[in-house]
């Protein structure tokens, strides 16, 4: 893991990668980067981390908000993983209700907050039936014109296969390469799927690596270090298994970034080292998600400390007046990718 700084860091871009209620150590870290100042120009997010990614860009960087729907708002699984009858999973086209999913969003988000941002935020979703990576931005003009898509593809990014439904929005056909087509009714699934962590499409975003934008922080909700075994549910066995592949794309997608820009970037990948043996991708117990969120922001300090000691003793960057936080103990717009 990168720790120390390649060259010095300019601009940042986010990165937040997916993992169902694991997404919780996000938290963690966006608190870090928040009370540190860290100047973060753009947010890439997928699946959970397109809800961490709108959020913070929404509150102006802070995370409190957030960590208060985490520990407050998300009381049960069934908040957000409401299951259809067992009779209606099988004439259906997935295990659980999107409705629930939408309105833990639609409910919590400030989303006039998140299109005024001057801050980009990137939602990463599948396209139906193509396979293509479409982005959604909050600077795109047919998101400004109709904020509700905004929304809808952030809820599409969350849309594990089998799990939910497809989400319709109407946009481009991405199979449709002419300039003037006209909107038409298209679907979208978990960004995850296909773009667990579009690094490279945020080293894009940045401008390539002029203009100072050098610097990309990855937060990953996968690691090597934690590994469970199989459950029983067929679903749950399902989702494992995508577990599995995103874990294997995630660490792929950084070796590739590592090597194309070796010696001009900083990319910098904040991974747990722990988490409570009862918090699942679907499920948790009473206090996991503070425990995630201290470990999110214990490994955070961790592998962030030269990126935070540059950035609160140069002027030019964050508040250096901000105290550093006290470390804590370790806890047992749309656009299109090709194929």
């Amino acid at each position: 893991m990168q720790k120390t700084l390649i060259i010095p860091p300019g601009k940042v871009g986010l990165v937040l990668g997916g993992g169902g209620f694991f997404g919780s150590f996000q938290v963690g870290v966006l608190e870090v980067l928040s009370e540190y100042g860290i100047p973060i120009e753009k947010v890439a997010g997928t699946s959970v981390g397109a809800i961490a990614g709108a959020e913070i860009v929404a509150s102006n960087f802070s995370a409190a908000h957030l960590k208060n729907i985490w520990l407050n708002g998300i009381t049960s699984p069934d908040i957000v993983f409401d299951r259809k009858a067992v009779h209606k999973i099988f004439l259906g086209d997935s295990v659980f209700r999107i409705e629930p999913l939408l309105n833990l969003i639609g409910g919590n988000l400030d989303l006039n907050n998140l299109l005024a941002s001057d801050k980009e935020f990137i939602a990463t979703t599948t396209h139906i039936p193509s396979g293509k990576v479409v982005y959604f931005s909050n600077k795109d003009p047919l998101i400004l014109e109709d904020p509700i898509k905004m929304l809808l593809a952030i809820v599409a990014s969350c849309a594990i296969p089998v799990a939910f439904p497809l989400v319709k929005i109407v946009s481009k056909d991405p199979w449709n390469k002419s300039e003037s087509q006209e909107l038409t009714e298209q679907f979208y699934i978990d960004g995850a799927y296909r773009r667990p962590l579009p690094i490279k499409k945020m080293i894009e975003l940045l401008n390539g690596v002029h203009d100072g934008c050098n610097t990309v922080i990855v937060v990953r909700c996968h690691s090597d270090k934690i590994m469970r075994p199989m459950p029983k549910r067929t679903h749950e066995r399902i989702l494992y298994s995508q577990g599995i592949s995103h874990n294997g794309k995630e660490k792929d997608e950084i070796a590739y970034i590592r090597e194309k820009y070796a010696g001009k970037i900083n990319l910098i990948v904040i991974e747990p080292d722990f988490f409570p043996s009862t918090l699942g991708t679907l499920s948790f117990k009473k206090g996991d998600f503070g425990k995630a969120i201290a470990e999110g922001r214990r490994v955070a300090i961790r592998e962030l400390e030269h990126l935070l000691d540059y950035f609160s003793n140069n002027s030019a960057g964050g508040n250096s007046s901000v105290p550093p936080p006290s470390p804590l103990p370790p806890q047992g717009g749309e656009r299109t990718e090709g194929n």
